[in-house]
C-alpha cells in the first residue's frame, strides 16, 4: 500500500488475497459524462457570473419555473451589465472618443428601471426642496446641499423665474388695461350714437314729423 500511494504508481495493479468489499467512489453516471455534464458545468459557470435561472433553466438542475419569482436575480443580472457598460464607456471616452473626436460614447441600456427610479427620486427631492424654499424654511445654500447643486446656480434660476413671472404679470396687466380701454371707447361710441339718434328724433318732431337729414 505504501508503494501504490505514490503518484507514479497510482494506476498500477495490486494483487492480494482475502475477502474484499469494493466500493466505488465518485461514480459518474454514463449520461452525465457527456451532454448533462456539459450543461451542468455551464450552468454553474453562469451562476458564478450572476446569470438568472430563467436565462438558463438547467441551472444546477432547477427548471425555470422554480427560479426567481420576484425578479431579483434578473435585476441583478442587468445591473451587472449596466456597471460593465459604464466602465467601458469611461475608458473609451477618456482614451479615444473625447481626445480624438470630441464626443462622448454611450451604450444603449437594456434595463431602465433603475434609471426610472432615480428620476422619480430626483423629482420628489426637487419638489420637496422647492416647497421648503418657497415657504422660507430653506435657503439657496441648503437647497443646493440637498440637491447637490451649486447655490449660485439656484439663485440665478430663482432670479430668472421671478423675471419671467413679472413679465407674465405685466403682460396680463397691459392686456387688461387694453381691454378696459376698448370697453370705454365702445361705450363712448354707443353714447354718441344714442345722443345723435335722440337729436334726430327731436328735430323730426319739431319739424312737424317731417324727416330731415342730419
Amino acid at each position: 500500500l505504501k508503494k501504490y500511494k505514490k503518484i507514479q504508481n497510482k494506476h498500477g495493479n495490486l494483487v492480494f488475497t482475502g475477502d474484499l468489499t469494493v466500493e466505488k467512489l465518485m461514480d459518474v453516471d454514463q449520461q452525465m459524462e457527456n451532454k448533462d455534464l456539459g450543461l451542468y458545468l455551464i450552468s454553474v459557470i453562469a451562476m458564478m457570473y450572476g446569470i438568472p435561472v430563467n436565462r438558463i433553466p438547467f441551472l444546477v438542475g432547477k427548471a425555470a419555473a422554480g427560479g426567481d419569482s420576484g425578479g431579483l436575480a434578473d435585476t441583478g443580472y442587468w445591473r451587472k451589465i449596466s456597471v460593465w457598460q459604464s466602465k467601458l464607456e469611461a475608458v473609451y471616452n477618456r482614451e479615444l472618443f473625447i481626445p480624438f473626436f470630441g464626443v462622448e460614447m454611450k451604450f444603449r441600456r437594456g434595463y431602465l428601471q433603475d434609471e426610472v427610479r432615480e428620476t422619480q427620486n430626483e423629482m420628489q427631492k426637487t419638489q420637496i426642496a422647492e416647497q421648503r424654499m418657497n415657504i422660507g424654511v430653506w435657503t439657496a445654500e441648503e437647497v443646493g446641499y440637498y440637491l447637490d447643486i451649486d447655490a449660485e446656480v439656484i439663485k440665478k434660476a430663482q432670479e430668472e423665474k421671478k423675471t419671467r413671472e413679472d413679465e407674465i404679470k405685466s403682460g396680463m396687466l397691459n392686456q387688461n388695461l387694453n381691454t378696459n380701454d376698448n370697453v370705454m371707447k365702445n361705450q363712448d361710441a354707443k353714447n354718441k350714437a344714442k345722443k345723435k339718434q335722440e337729436t334726430q328724433n327731436n328735430n323730426q318732431q319739431n319739424a312737424g314729423g317731417k324727416k330731415i337729414n342730419p
